[in-house]
C-alpha cells in the first residue's frame, strides 16, 4: 500500500472510530497491515472490525479505482479475519500501545524507512491521552471469565 492509500485508510479508521463511539489508544497503518489499540466501550468487537474494514475498503477501492462497477472488487483490501486480545491490566495495555507505536521499526528491513508521521497526524486528534489513564474511563466486558 502506498502512502496515499495508507493516509486514506487512516482517515477512514478515524471516521469509523468517531462514528462507533469507541476510543483509540494507538494506531498504525503499515504497507501490508494495521494495528489498533481500542477501547471497545462495551461494544461488540466483531461488529467494530466489520464496520472499520467495510467502510475503509469501500472508500479506498472507490478512491483508487480498485473496483469496477458491476464487477465488484478487483482486489481485496482486508484479510477475512482479525486478531484481538483482551488487555486487562495497565502493563499489558501499555506494552500493546508501545508495540503498536513502534511496530514500523520491526519491519524496516522489509520496507525501508516508511513515513509514520503522515499517518500519525490523522490519529493524533482522537487519540485517548494515556498520560492520565484511568480504568474507570472505560466500559468493558471481560469475555474470558
Amino acid at each position: 500500500m502506498v502512502d496515499k492509500e495508507r493516509c486514506l485508510l487512516a482517515k477512514c479508521i478515524v471516521e469509523s472510530v468517531k462514528k462507533l463511539g469507541i476510543k483509540l489508544l494507538a494506531g498504525t497503518v503499515l504497507p501490508d497491515h494495521i494495528h489498533l489499540v481500542i477501547a471497545d466501550m462495551g461494544k461488540d468487537i466483531q461488529n467494530i472490525a466489520k464496520q472499520i474494514k467495510g467502510a475503509s475498503a469501500h472508500e479506498v477501492n472507490r478512491r483508487f479505482k480498485s473496483s469496477v462497477q458491476g464487477s465488484g472488487y478487483q482486489q481485496s483490501l482486508w484479510a477475512k479475519g482479525y486478531n484481538d486480545s483482551f488487555l486487562d491490566d495497565e502493563d499489558h495495555l501499555f506494552n500493546a500501545i508501545e508495540y503498536v507505536n513502534n511496530n514500523y521499526l520491526k519491519h524496516e528491513e522489509r520496507w525501508g524507512e516508511i513515513e509514520v508521521s503522515k499517518i500519525q497526524k490523522f490519529f493524533e486528534p482522537i487519540l485517548y491521552n494515556t498520560d492520565n489513564f484511568r480504568w474507570d474511563d472505560f466500559e468493558y466486558k471481560n469475555m474470558l471469565g
